[in-house]
């Protein structure tokens, strides 16, 4: 029997979007194992045990066996349980947009402040609010709908940044409180500076997707270092420090603007149907071909 396996081109943070006109790809392979067929009584218990392990012995057989394209065909799996299975992300609207213009909006407040655009203090206590819910909870959320799609490297990225911004809004609030102290020079910067490496670990993982996911994460792991060396020590600003913490905010507003890109484009992609604003896709062929059915080939982010 014949099954046909389909790889489609994902969205701006992985495996995520359904495809476009023309850029569904195909793999046919040829499966020559019989599906285990029973006739079952509804009366009989015994009978519909015997049929139910054929059907998990059929299963685990299935599951074991790697086909010649590397991947178990997924209408073998629902012709064994009787059903049809239905992709997460055909029925889930794509949430990078969201979270990549929540990142964006968030992140260029609070750099205009350090870039000196706008008055600092004053700045972050706008910015709190926005931390808190826009830049934290929403981003939180369109990081968890990332996974339910499928989309590990979206989920994790949006899902951090979104625990990020919550963290700041939680411990800004409590230190103008007076429930808790400010953080020491040191332990600020190494904060921000385990955030920077973080964030050169999904710069490095971008390379695997697009061209405009590797400027994002490049610039916002120069952000989080520039930040860390611009940290004050008691209270005093050294001039070194000052300039730092200066690009560290032209950085963050450079960051911001590639976020936005990138998020705008995949909504007008999406919109339009077609490829309008390019994401500079990397054409790798690796292993993608032993991925589950329901993943798509990495071709954009």
């Amino acid at each position: 029997m014949a099954t046909t396996t389909s790889y489609v081109t994902p969205g701006p943070l992985g495996y995520d979007t359904p495809p476009l006109p023309g850029t569904t790809e195909t793999y046919t392979t040829t499966n020559t194992t019989p599906m285990p067929t029973t006739t079952t009584n509804n009366n009989n218990k015994g009978s519909d045990d015997s049929e139910l392990r054929r059907r998990v012995q059929y299963l685990e057989e299935r599951m074991t066996r790697t086909e010649p394209s590397g991947a178990v065909s997924s209408k073998s799996l629902a012709e064994a349980v009787g059903t049809t299975p239905s992709s997460h992300a055909s029925v889930v609207a794509n949430p990078a947009p969201l979270g990549l213009f929540a990142f964006g909006l968030t992140t260029a407040m609070l750099s205009a402040g350090f870039a000196h655009w706008t008055e600092p203090t004053a700045t972050i206590n706008w910015v709190i609010g926005f931390a808190l819910f826009y830049g934290g909870l929403i981003q939180l959320l369109a990081g968890m709908w990332e996974i339910w799609r499928n989309n590990m490297f979206g989920g994790v990225a949006l899902s951090s940044y979104g625990g990020f911004w919550m963290g700041f809004a939680i411990v800004e609030i409590l230190s103008m409180s007076g429930v808790i102290g400010a953080l020491p020079p040191h332990g600020e910067q190494l904060f921000l500076s385990l955030w920077g490496c973080f964030t050169f670990l999904l710069f490095v993982l971008s390379f695997g997707i697009n061209l405009a996911l590797v400027l994002l994460f490049l610039l916002l792991s120069c952000t989080f270092f520039l930040l860390a060396g611009g940290v004050p020590y008691n209270g005093t600003h050294l001039k070194a420090h000052a300039n730092s913490q200066k690009a560290g905010g032209y950085f963050g507003v450079a960051t911001a603007a590639v976020a936005w890109y990138i998020a705008f484009a995949e909504l007008v992609n999406e919109v339009f149907r077609r490829k309008i604003l390019p994401l500079g896709v990397f054409n790798i062929r690796t292993t993608e071909q032993t991925l589950p059915t329901n993943f798509a080939r990495p071709d954009t982010l």
